[in-house]
């Protein structure tokens, strides 16, 4: 059995949103749209990353029907050898497999407040680490001095 290659060190559960269910009309259910944001950061010098998911349901008008998200904080093994490149991050297993981890708890943790609501018509959508490494810009900043 192969094993995570990460060990995680924290969770933490943004604030959620949930519409009222007097708020919400049948119609704005039936054409929302969900989406996902995933942010991947790590301060040079650290050994632990942070990996924030967030997943929204919004109406054609914007208005909000859910908001999750969640910040976890992990040690990956051999991360200090890794290459931090676009292809070298969006190709390794452990980075995947992280990913694939938030991806999940961020559902559950969105399946748990839709429950019993008028919104648990709608369900979100399973996305895989793949699918989403497929459009990640890797944006990495250039380590900064502060002069006393």
């Amino acid at each position: 059995m192969k094993t995570n290659k990460f060990e995680i060190l924290q969770v933490r559960e943004l604030p959620s949103t949930i519409a009222r269910d007097n708020a919400v009309k049948k119609d704005d259910i039936a054409r929302s749209q969900w989406s996902y944001l995933v942010v991947f950061q790590h301060q040079e010098g650290n050994e632990a990353v942070a990996l924030h998911v967030s997943l929204r349901c919004q109406t054609p008008n914007e208005t909000v029907l859910l908001q999750e998200g969640v910040t976890l904080i992990a040690r990956i093994e051999g991360w200090k050898e890794m290459a931090k490149d676009d292809k070298s991050l969006k190709g390794d297993d452990r980075i995947m497999a992280l990913v694939d981890y938030g991806l999940s708890f961020v559902e559950g943790m969105s399946y748990r407040h839709i429950s019993g609501t008028v919104i648990n018509s709608v369900t979100p959508p399973h996305i895989t680490a793949a699918t989403i490494m497929e459009n990640v810009v890797i944006d990495a900043k250039a380590k900064q001095v502060v002069n006393a």
